[in-house]
Formats: C-alpha cells, sequence, structure tokens
C-alpha cells in the first residue's frame, strides 16, 4: 500500500534534508557555508572518516589509600595535556572500566600510532635540577648554564596539588609533600641554593640559587643541552617539546619535607603535578589505527 504526501508535509522533509545537508558539509564541502547569518555550524568527524587512532588503557599500579575513581580521573587529566600538547583536535578521552575503574578510552583524530604511543609511553617522571655555570652553552634561554641532575626522584614525592597562591598573589602554587628521604635531599638542595653567591654583586636572583622542576627531563637531554635548550625549556604542555614546570628561585631552606613552591606557574603545568604520584600506571590494552576515508 502507498501513501500520498500532502505538500506540507513534502516541504517538511524537504526542509529537513536541506538543513541536515548543511550541517553535515558546513566547513568541508567547498560549496556550502561554514556559519548561517552569525551562526558557526561545525560537525564532528569520526575516526572512520578524519582517521586517527584509537586506544584503550589499562591501568595498574593504583596509589595505596587512593580512590580509583580520583586515580583515574588525574591520568585523565594528565593524559588531556599531553594530547594538547600534541595539538589533536577534539580528542575524547574518557573513563571506562565501570566500578573498577581500571580503564580509559582514547581517540585521536588526525593522530598517527607513533603520537598515541608517546602519549602512552612517557613516563611523568619529576626531576629536579640546579643550574652549572658551562660556557659551551651560548644560546638557549639560561645563557652559559646547563641543567644538573640531582637525587631528588619522583618516588620521593608522596603528594602534591595544584592551588591558588596562598600569599594572593592570583598565580597558581603547588603545595607538596616528600618522604623522609626526599625531605633531607630537597633540605640539602636548598639549603646549598639559598647560600649560593651570584655572580654579580647584590643580585639576589640568578640561575645558582635556582632550583628546576622539570617532567620527563632525561639525561640524554641534559648531555646535548646545547641543541635541545629552547625546546625542553617551553611550559609542559603548552608544547610538544616542553618539559619545564617551574625554575624556582630559592628564597629559604625548606626543611620538613613540605611546602609552597611558587613561580610563573600557570593552572595548567601547577596541575600537571598532581599526577606525579597519584596516577596509575598506562598500557595499551587495544590500538586501531584509521586512514582518513
Amino acid at each position: 500500500m502507498s501513501h500520498l504526501l500532502g505538500w506540507p508535509v513534502r516541504f517538511l522533509v524537504a526542509g529537513l534534508l536541506v538543513i541536515s545537508l548543511v550541517v553535515d558539509g558546513a566547513g568541508s564541502v567547498p560549496w556550502l557555508p561554514a556559519g548561517l547569518d552569525g551562526w558557526q555550524v561545525t560537525s564532528r568527524l569520526g575516526l572512520d572518516l578524519a582517521g586517527g587512532t584509537a586506544l584503550t588503557l589499562q591501568l595498574s599500579g593504583f596509589p595505596a589509600g587512593q580512590e580509583r575513581a580520583a586515580v583515574q580521573q588525574r591520568t585523565i587529566d594528565v593524559l588531556q595535556t599531553r594530547v594538547n600538547a600534541l595539538g589533536v583536535g577534539e580528542p575524547v578521552i574518557q573513563a571506562a572500566g565501570g566500578s573498577q575503574h581500571d580503564r580509559i578510552e582514547v581517540e585521536l583524530p588526525g593522530a598517527s600510532p607513533a603520537d598515541a604511543a608517546r602519549l602512552v609511553g612517557e613516563r611523568f617522571q619529576l626531576v629536579v635540577t640546579t643550574w652549572a655555570p658551562d660556557p659551551s652553552i651560548t644560546g638557549g634561554p639560561v645563557h652559559g648554564y646547563r641543567p644538573r641532575l640531582t637525587a631528588m626522584t619522583s618516588e620521593m614525592l608522596t603528594g602534591a596539588s595544584a592551588e591558588l597562591d596562598p600569599d594572593g598573589g592570583g598565580g597558581w602554587a603547588v603545595a607538596y609533600q616528600l618522604d623522609a628521604a626526599g625531605a633531607a635531599v630537597y633540605g640539602q638542595l636548598t639549603g646549598a641554593a639559598y647560600q649560593a653567591a651570584c655572580p654579580v654583586p647584590a643580585q639576589v636572583d640568578c640561575p645558582e640559587r635556582r632550583l628546576t622542576f622539570w617532567l620527563d627531563l632525561t639525561p640524554d637531554d641534559v648531555t646535548h643541552w646545547d641543541t635541545r635548550a629552547a625546546a625542553r625549556y617551553g611550559r609542559y604542555g603548552a608544547t610538544a617539546d616542553g618539559r619545564l614546570l617551574v625554575d624556582a628561585y630559592t628564597a629559604e631552606p625548606i626543611v620538613g619535607g613540605q611546602g609552597v613552591i611558587k613561580g610563573a606557574f600557570t593552572q595548567q603545568s601547577a596541575r600537571a603535578w598532581p599526577p606525579v604520584s597519584g596516577t596509575a600506571r598506562c598500557r595499551s590494552r587495544s590500538t586501531s589505527s584509521s586512514p582518513p576515508a
């Protein structure tokens, strides 16, 4: 049996088809506008159309005494920071695993499997350095100095949280807690930095009096600092190769293993700290890659 549609219904159906065509094709079909009368029309292509990589991450090694859901969310936050550094448009990073909170689903439109491997493979390791004079470093942001690795490690950090500057400066700071070994090492480092003499008389802030905090800075980076300084000194999460969290002037020796670090933090770089001690380990459970259609 066939049915004839009245003219009003036909006009309605035709109108809906036109609207669907405009929304689906806006910005991608040359003869369709990207916007209508001031309204921005956008559509999101799935990986089957845009191409890219999808991952399912399996979480393990949850820190003792911390809620799994909170650890999962902090892991998502740090993955989001790394994805932003990759410049991936419209990524999807979402919790999975139900009540176990032990999986994360990731979709990276336009990203290669190599980008995805880098996202998961980096270690989120806190590195603390001092600055050592080195006349061979003729360029870079800290002219004439090379980072010197210290005995501080991520394992010494038992907790860290991003907060607004407690002194009301309007910026961001990081409150941290160290274990006994970390407190001893950090006390020695801050004491030495505080007592260090600057090369210019009456100078208060100089590289000799700074402790610099990084994520994932490697010994190889330090060895090749003459060629990597500009890239690695970039803010972590702001650029693809940035490793810097903060280059902090030492205002006083810090003992007891806890305190607040201030100095040129952005909200993003301050929030990059908690995952150092509050995330689970990630491994790729499954990966699929789709070329653009």
